[in-house]
């Protein structure tokens, strides 16, 4: 799958998958166009956000469901609900991070 990110386990690196590569890439303008990209992912702070979005998601979801009082059937609801809406607002978070990366 064509692919480029940035992983900000320290020493942050930038990822090219092969197929990215080898499907889009036919210069370096375009290559340096792919790394401009994902540097400013990593400039604007895009990961770390993402990822305290997903910590502070995840700790309401467990908090949520520690508090079932039905032993499990609120809980499948809950997930369901919340990964739903988990997913729903991360697309748009990454559509406007991706937006902000190009500008």
């Amino acid at each position: 799958m064509p692919n480029a990110f940035v992983s900000e386990v320290l020493p942050r690196r930038i990822f090219i998958t092969t197929s990215l590569m080898e499907t889009f890439i036919e210069s370096q303008d375009e290559l340096a166009l792919v790394l401009g990209h994902e540097i400013s992912h990593l400039i604007l702070g895009h990961s770390s956000s993402q990822n305290a979005f997903e910590t502070s998601f995840r700790t309401i979801e467990i908090l949520l469901l520690s508090l079932d009082p039905t032993e499990g059937l609120l809980s499948l609801a809950f997930m369901s609900f919340l990964a739903s809406v988990r997913h729903a607002v991360g697309a748009v978070y990454s559509r406007e991070n991706e937006r902000s990366a190009d500008e």
